[in-house]
């Protein structure tokens, strides 16, 4: 038997280490996917990466001008001597001057390059791959081909592989069965493919390590050869739904042209069968695993403590006892807290997408954008005085991002929790919110007393809690401020984690039962399959957070009574259509004026367009050209103007389809701004323009994405 080849994009590494926001029920399995693979010449912009250095642009130019030496460039530059020797001989190394200081000929056409727009073009060879069953290109294009190398073999059976990937310090053997396609190869590829493919290559490439394809787009693909070779998938369960398996090859979490073959595949329900006999509901003990105490042992030891304080006597010693103890139970339960927020962020993770502008930013500049966020979900923060709450918000730096979840932090985990209520209405957070409005300045009170627990023995907790406390609360003595905060945060942590916390005064067992948390999680995963099935890869990958929330609002699978009312769910579907043409991925063409472009759709058209499109605001019109505030109309007429050449078939579809009067109506019913006739509207009318408008969404990015 001839040794296969096989392609590991992961390595020694895994889907939940690749893809942070997907949730797995237990480990993922290897598997080897067969597929066939072609090479293709494409014509791409050549990337000038020479720009990169101003110095050396520099010094290149002077030289194009006059001769000079290494002392003279130094002093026309005020640069340090040593420093322009280096520069000269990198420009020797890259063949831009030779050894007398003379600009080469690479140098001069690297030098006009700088003068114009103008780009050079290569022919550059890449790889494909396509699915035996489908007959479609996978989603990874191997774009460094004169590097390409497959994986080292170590072991091969029929039904099986071992390959060993990794370096010397870091090798690992992957074991998995093959997934086999004994056919012919697969023929007929055509380029319109191909540029689909390309296109969502570099869609799911601007979010990751890989580099995008500059290809020019109206150049002639080529595919010169072809071969057989395994794909190293991994294959995971979804944690919620045992049905619907996550497939991925470490370029992309989900490979859905792959799904109905795994799904169909014993391999599949071999897994399934492994996994839904572990399948548990949420426990406790494997959330607080990563600590020393589960949220359970914290719970049932203070609680142990608080029954153990109330029979110390009042004499000297035990009142120092006592002392001790109480503030050992404060620190208890500001870890409580924290360990609760961290549970919470386990289960939630925010997305790349909304942490990575906090990265980029100065603490400062986050802190003032966390306290905006904080008074927009209803959060009390004094104008004049807001030391505390900056306190608890003011460390929030990329550092601490990138290690949120290797140590509970409160100052890490609170601004987590703010950015995450900021963008989901349903967050428990809100909860919080609205039962006290000053929770911040609560948790600042007390951390600060379980700090100064930490350090001073002489100090007792009702002293601390007035120092710190902003409110007049009086208490009688300590046990009642400890039960007060006791029992504040054990609500705090129900809220929060949705669930019932009960403690069995007999063995102080504690029960946690979360509420609802399975039918929640089981309605969020319903609507995603849902909207999988209606908008296909373009929901998958294409689609910001926030746009995917506002499509699961209003999900197929939703019935009456869970969807909006008339005019929110109008409201939503329209934001909905704004933010899919903002965030299109299509050239916009700039015409004179609305008028003009008006015309152009019209004539296509073969009819006149309603006044609702016909009257869109100029100024609106010239606002989306510029990519700042405009209106759908505004949004729509930019879009259906610009599909010209390739992407006029689009525009023929899009008028089958009748688009265009599905946006005119959707124009016409938010134009009413009358909230009660749209409420009294007829849900399943909506509901079919909605049907309407997604069939259209997922025809658009089938254009402009290579999705279909």
């Amino acid at each position: 038997m001839a040794q296969s080849k096989v392609l590991s994009l992961f390595g020694s590494k895994n889907i939940n280490s690749l893809f942070e926001d997907i949730e797995l029920l237990g480990k993922p399995k290897d598997v080897f996917y067969e597929v066939q693979s072609y090479n293709i010449l494409v014509s791409v912009y050549q990337d000038n990466n020479e720009k990169s250095n101003i110095f050396e642009e520099t010094i290149l130019k002077l030289l194009s001008i006059m001769e000079l030496s290494i002392e003279k460039i130094s002093e026309k530059l005020c640069l340090e001597k040593a420093f322009i020797k280096y520069l000269v001989e990198s420009l020797e190394i890259k063949g831009l001057i030779d050894e007398e200081m003379k600009v080469t000929s690479s140098g001069r056409n690297l030098l006009e390059s700088y003068n114009t727009d103008e780009r050079k073009i290569e022919q550059r060879l890449f790889k494909i791959f396509v699915d035996f069953r489908t007959k479609q290109i996978l989603p990874f294009i191997y774009t460094d081909i004169e590097n390409f190398e497959t994986e080292s073999i170590e072991n091969e059976t029929k039904d099986r592989l071992e390959i060993k990937v990794g370096n010397k310090t870091d090798e690992t053997i992957i074991k998995g069965r093959k997934i086999i396609f004994d056919g012919e190869d697969v023929l007929g590829i055509e380029s319109f493919d191909i540029i689909k493919a390309i296109k969502k290559y570099n869609r799911i490439a601007e979010k990751t390590t890989y580099s995008k394809i500059n290809w020019l787009g109206s150049s002639k693909i080529e595919i010169t050869k072809s071969d057989k070779i395994f794909l190293h998938l991994q294959i995971g369960l979804q944690n919620g739904n045992i049905d619907e398996p996550f497939i991925s090859d470490g370029f992309v979490p989900q490979i859905k042209l792959l799904l109905d073959t795994i799904k169909n595949s014993i391999i599949f329900k071999k897994i399934r069968e492994q996994e839904s006999s572990s399948t548990i509901s949420y426990s406790q003990e494997k959330i607080g695993r990563e600590n020393q105490n589960t949220l359970s042992e914290l719970i049932k030891d203070i609680n142990k403590e608080i029954n153990y304080l109330q029979f110390l006597e009042n004499n000297r010693d035990e009142i120092k006892e006592r002392i001790s103890r109480e503030k050992d139970v404060v620190k208890n339960i500001f870890s409580l807290v924290e360990i609760s927020l961290f549970t919470y962020l386990k289960e939630n993770p925010l997305s790349n997408e909304k942490l990575n502008k906090f990265k980029e930013n100065e603490p400062d500049v986050n802190l003032e954008i966390l306290k905006k966020m904080a008074l927009e979900i209803g959060l009390n923060i004094d104008e004049e005085n807001s030391s505390r709450e900056e306190s608890l918000l003011l460390s929030f730096s990329r550092l601490r991002i990138n290690n949120v979840f290797n140590t509970p932090n409160i100052k890490v985990l609170l601004p987590y929790i703010i950015i995450k209520a900021k963008y989901d209405s349903n967050n428990t957070f809100h909860k919080i919110v609205n039962e006290n409005r000053n929770i911040l300045k609560d948790l600042y009170c007390l951390k600060k007393m379980a700090d100064s627990s930490g350090h001073t023995t002489k100090v007792d907790l009702l002293t601390l809690y007035n120092q710190y406390s902003f409110d007049n609360n009086k208490f009688n003595n300590s046990m009642d401020l400890i039960n007060n905060i006791f029992e504040k945060y054990k609500k705090f942590i129900e809220n929060l984690l949705n669930s019932k916390m009960s403690i069995n005064k007999e063995n102080q067992k504690v029960i946690i039962v979360e509420k609802d948390r399975e039918v929640s999680s089981q309605k969020k995963l319903d609507a995603d399959i849902e909207l999988e099935k209606n908008l296909g890869n373009l929901y998958l990958y294409y689609l910001r957070d926030s746009l995917k929330d506002d499509f699961r609002m209003i999900s197929p699978n939703k019935k009456e009574s869970e969807l909006p009312k008339g005019n929110d769910y109008i409201i939503t579907l329209t934001r909905i259509i704004e933010d899919f043409l903002t965030y299109l991925d299509y050239e916009k063409i700039k015409y004179s004026n609305i008028e003009e472009a008006i015309q152009n759709i019209e004539s296509f058209y073969g009819k006149k367009l309603s006044d609702s499109l016909r009257y869109t605001n100029s100024k609106r019109y010239i606002n989306e050209l510029k990519g700042e505030k405009s209106s759908l109309g505004a949004k729509a007429i930019v879009f259906l103007s610009s599909l010209k050449g390739d992407y006029k078939s689009l525009l023929e579809n899009l008028i089958k389809e009748n688009f265009i009067e599905l946006i005119e109506e959707l124009i016409e019913l938010r134009g009413h701004r009358n909230n009660i006739e749209n409420n009294l509207k007829d849900i399943g009318e909506i509901n079919l323009l909605r049907d309407r408008l997604f069939k259209s969404l997922k025809l658009i990015g089938g254009y402009c994405y290579g999705e279909e």
